[in-house]
């Protein structure tokens, strides 16, 4: 049930604070602000924080009467915190972690109602944050109607505690569910006679106000709020509650601004570590320090930055050592650069280079000396191809080969466009050249007809024309040039046609061997044609095909040279009666040829074979395991290393279940560890106790420290410090102070010893009656009054020797218990509980028990009821512990309800037995 809404005459509303960063990040107008600040405060819950507590508050209201004459109770750890009687319906009080608080709401002629609120909270939670929101409860009384049954309200009508889920206080679901429906069939049967009181004109004015304000300060609209106190304060100014609630208000507000500067904190902190460590992670080392740095800065105490500030001061001093190796080599590359040494310059850049990959600077003077390496060598090139041109165009032109000479000369005026000579060269050719036009038309006309018989392929007539062409120029390149080209084309022509005839005998020898299934004559007959014409599709279609039918004859092979082996194999380890290794191998012959039937032969034999070698074994050997697995375990037991004794105790049962000894000792080592366990809680306790005296030794309330010190005592009296404490305080209050203390002791004392000398008498009567699990309960009782005293702890001890025994005697009787019978009936048999009152107890108790298994099963549907049975008793087991009786029994309940057993039976009556007697109503 979501807070604020009522739940069975108790409405809550956990005040949660939410701060939004988003809206402090917007670019504020007047409109947006008042709309973001209206968001922020309907978003943001009261946030009054006590470091060392939680704050609870409320209101409360009478059905039908006036708030006058309401009694508000207040008891801490079972011991009255405070008591006062108020009429105004408002109530306020600072509760201190670690404490188990009762609120009782009572006034005559109307039902008392009770609210438990647990302050325990996880050490580590308070160590990071103990600021808690206060929490509110709304409580309404109804009258007492004749004849009406309200033993429901024995109990607490609703239990707050710390939600480790929500990281938070919250009403236990658990219990609410336990009780929600029977609290409001009573309520709705309660017959109410609205009385409406009479005020005069300003306590109505007063009370509207107020009730406004209340309104205003619920949806967090504290300005508006403190507004309208202030104006009912006006009308009656001796109010208390407005001043309260301005002042609350104003703490709010003051609290909500010092938030926002944490949370701004954390936001910028975080920021600048993410900044840091992306940067480290990217090696850029400076710039992460300055943000790791600038995070110390806001926050001093956490160690990261600090340890990768170290980190990075001893990566940049490796680095700048580095650096100055880098250095040298970078400089004396300069050095060599500017001498116009590359090549030394080149190995000193490339030495930096394998220092700091990372850096371009010798990266680039590498290129560039590769560069000026290059162009060095490109103009010395240059030099060379143009002289190398001039000296064949002058031979040429000595040749009167005028065509290429000037060829020639342009290759060489290209180099070096600004050259003279070649240009005169050609211009003298191209005179030349003039003269010669009709020789060039009758030239250029049969390389025309040569052409064109090239292109149709007739190469006899295209050779005729080339050679007429030589014989008008026989210095021209074209035609011999092209003339060399038909004679390739007709070699070619004949290298072809002996390819062809090559490749279709191969072929065909191949086909021939391929029909044959002579895959290997086949193979080398493909290949041969492959490799005259390897862009051949069919010879290598055949091949994989060859390839596959090769791959399966060696793999039939294989598989019967691995079949014959291991056959081998296993029949030799049959000779050596190695047994496992025979198996072993017959099973893998056997699966290699599942339809031999040799390997699954030998196997029965040899399975045979171990059978009866099996049988053969003696008793002997099990009994020397038996009484070995017995020694290491006593030893273990001596030395009380339980869980090797366990270890060993337990695989000696495996051996001989009905072995009694081993039992015994399991039994013993149970009991001892269930003894450690209970010590390491008293000592829990007691140090929580302690730790919360010296809090109030140190804040000088002495008093309550005097309380604590007290409680500390009755956990273990035997320690000297809060004795010491105790006399140091004495020393330091007043006589008339220290008077009051006594005179307070000895009243709860004489409570107390009244209280437990009528538990002493009841559970002597029932150990008398041999009803021991009545008596235990009582003794128990007894105990958690008085702590210190010995006789009921020896009563105890004597129980739980009776109880063992008749436990022994009963075990036979339990396994016969019948499977159909009811809990109710089976219990009702093996406690022999004869008196009418206790079925009429247990059958009262049956539909809470049916409401709890409805509510286990919708929280944990998916869980096996193991798992969720021992969820149960560890969390029953705890509360119980620390004295908190009412959580102890929900919790003890819904395991009842998963896993009955006659433990939680008797369990649940002790705890019934407990609660019916408390220390509120004696001192009432």
């Amino acid at each position: 049930m979501p807070n604020g809404d009522l739940f069975y005459g108790i409405k809550f509303d956990v005040l949660i604070l939410k701060i939004i960063v988003p809206l402090f990040l917007m670019k504020w107008t007047s409109k947006t602000l008042h709309f973001g600040l209206s968001l922020l405060f309907c978003l943001v819950s009261v946030t009054l924080y006590a470091k060392d507590g939680i704050q609870i508050y409320g209101t409360y209201k009478v059905n039908g009467g006036e708030t006058n004459g309401v009694q508000i109770r207040l008891l801490r750890n079972g011991i009255k915190e405070s008591s006062n009687v108020t009429g105004n319906g408002k109530f306020q009080y600072d509760l201190k972690f670690n404490n188990q608080y009762e609120l009782s709401f009572s006034k005559s002629g109307y039902i008392t109602k009770k609210v438990v609120i647990s302050t325990d909270v996880p050490e580590r939670v308070l160590e990071s944050n103990s600021d808690f929101p206060p929490f509110k409860i709304e409580v309404e009384l109804f009258r007492r109607v004749e004849g009406g049954d309200y033993s429901i309200f024995d109990e607490p009508v609703a239990m707050v505690i710390y939600d480790k889920e929500l990281d938070d206080f919250d009403f236990d679901r658990a219990y609410n569910a336990e009780i929600e429906e029977e609290i409001k069939a009573v309520e709705a049967d309660i017959v109410r006679a609205p009385v409406k009181p009479k005020v005069d004109k300003s306590s109505l004015q007063y009370e509207a106000l107020i009730k406004k304000a209340d309104k205003e300060f619920d949806v967090k609209s504290y300005n508006a709020a403190r507004k309208t106190y202030d104006q009912a304060l006006y009308i009656k100014p001796a109010e208390e509650y407005p001043k309260i609630r301005i002042e609350l208000i104003d703490k709010i507000l003051a609290d909500l601004a010092k938030r926002e500067k944490q949370k701004e904190q954390n936001v910028a902190y975080y920021a600048l570590i993410d900044k840091a460590d992306v940067l480290f992670d990217e090696k850029k080392y400076s710039q992460a320090r300055s943000y790791y740095v600038e995070a110390t800065e806001i926050k001093p105490d956490q160690q990261h930055p600090k340890d990768r500030i170290k980190l990075i001061d001893q990566i940049i001093a490796d680095r700048d050592a580095e650096q100055r190796k880098y250095d040298n080599a970078v400089d004396l590359g300069d050095k060599y650069f500017q001498e116009k040494k590359y090549k030394p310059a080149r190995n000193s850049y490339e030495e930096a280079i394998a220092m700091r990959e990372d850096e371009p600077y010798p990266k680039e003077q590498i290129k560039r000396i590769e560069r000026l390496l290059s162009d060095l060598e490109s103009e010395k090139e240059k030099n060379d191809n143009y002289n190398n041109f001039i000296e064949a165009a002058d031979n040429l032109f000595h040749k009167k080969n005028w065509t290429d000479a000037r060829m020639t000369y342009e290759k060489a005026s290209d180099i070096f466009p600004d050259k003279r000579y070649p240009k005169e060269k050609i211009k003298a050719i191209d005179k030349l050249l003039k003269s010669q036009e009709k020789e060039l038309s009758q030239y250029n006309e049969a390389i025309t007809k040569a052409d064109t018989q090239f292109e149709r392929e007739n190469w006899d007539k295209a050779q005729e024309f080339y050679e007429d062409a030589l014989s008008i120029k026989p210095l021209e390149t074209y035609p011999k040039e092209q003339i060399k080209k038909i004679e390739d084309k007709l070699a070619l022509l004949a290298e072809q046609k002996a390819k062809d005839t090559a490749y279709t005998n191969a072929l065909a020898k191949g086909d021939r061997a391929y029909r044959t299934e002579d895959w290997e004559k086949a193979k080398e007959a493909y290949f041969d044609a492959l490799k005259v014409k390897p862009e051949e599709i069919y010879p290598k279609d055949r091949l994989e095909i060859v390839e596959e039918r090769l791959a399966a004859l060696r793999e039939k092979q294989e598989e019967e040279n691995r079949y014959n082996e291991k056959l081998k194999q296993a029949d030799l380890h049959y000779d050596q009666k190695q047994w496992n290794e025979a198996i072993a191998n017959y099973r893998v012959a056997s699966e290699m040829r599942p339809s031999e039937n040799y390997p699954k032969a030998q196997i029965k034999k040899i399975e045979h074979f171990l059978k009866e070698k099996l049988e053969r074994q003696t008793a002997q050997e099990k009994e020397d395991k038996y009484n070995g697995l017995i020694a290491d375990g006593d030893v273990a037991f001596k030395s009380e290393s339980w869980d090797n004794a366990l270890a060993n105790y337990e695989g000696a049962l495996q051996i001989k279940p009905e072995g009694t000894y081993p039992k015994s000792q399991i039994r013993k080592i149970n009991d001892r560890i269930k003894e450690i366990e209970k010590e390491q809680e008293k000592q829990k306790a007691y140090d929580v106790a302690l730790a919360e005296a010296d809090n109030l030794y140190g804040r000088s309330e002495w008093l309550p420290a005097i309380a604590m010190y007290d409680k500390a005592l009755d956990i273990k009296p035997n320690e000297s410090y809060p004795k010491t404490q105790i006399e140091l305080i004495r020393g330091k209050i007043s006589a008339e102070e220290l008077a009051r203390e006594e005179a307070r002791k000895a009243k709860e004392q004489a409570l107390k010893r009244k209280v437990y000398d009528e538990a002493i008498a009841q559970g002597d009567k029932e150990f008398g009656g041999e009803r021991y699990s009545f008596a235990k309960v009582h003794y128990r009782k007894a105990l958690t009054i008085l702590p210190r005293e010995q006789y009921p702890k020896d009563k105890l001890d004597k129980i739980d020797e009776l109880v063992k025994q008749k436990q022994e005697e009963n075990n036979q009787y339990y396994k016969k218990a019948v499977v159909t019978d009811t809990v109710e009936k089976q219990f009702y048999k093996v406690l022999e509980v004869n008196k009418l009152q206790e079925v009429k107890y247990y059958k009262r108790i049956e539909p809470k028990y049916e409401k709890e298994q409805r509510y286990v099963k919708n929280i944990d549907a998916t869980k096996p009821d193991e798992i969720k049975y021992d969820k149960l008793m560890l969390k029953a087991q705890k509360e119980e512990s620390a004295g908190n009786i009412p959580f102890a029994k929900a919790y003890y309940r819904q395991a009842y309800i998963v896993k009955p057993s006659l433990e939680l039976f008797t369990k649940l009556k002790e705890l019934d037995i407990i609660t019916s007697g408390n220390l509120i109503e004696i001192e009432e």
